[in-house]
């Protein structure tokens, strides 16, 4: 969605959404019910970058090794892991 997009649902202005995007205004935290409703998204997504679900999956040892690690991670840390999961997958395409 656009700045405009989001400015209008919330009837702001566009000028407004790109403040907060840039963390010159930090109001936004009086409108995270309303973009978590606009976005269809738990008011955490907005707070922590994550959502918890409940989910039944079958993990590999592995798998649950990695996860365990993840999980011990802080949310800075996590999203540099992220990252460099996404680098090694466009290097491995190329």
């Amino acid at each position: 969605m656009t700045q405009v997009g989001v400015a209008a649902a919330l009837g702001l202005s566009r000028s407004a959404i790109a403040h907060w995007e840039t963390d010159r205004d930090g109001r936004v935290k009086e409108y995270l019910p309303r973009l978590a409703e606009l976005f269809e998204v738990p008011v955490e997504v907005f707070l922590t970058g994550m959502a918890t679900q409940e989910a039944v999956v079958q993990l590999t040892i592995d798998e649950i090794d990695l996860l365990r690690l993840y999980r011990s991670l802080d949310v800075g840390e996590r999203l540099s892991v992220q990252r460099s999961i996404a680098r090694i997958l466009d290097r491995k395409k190329k």
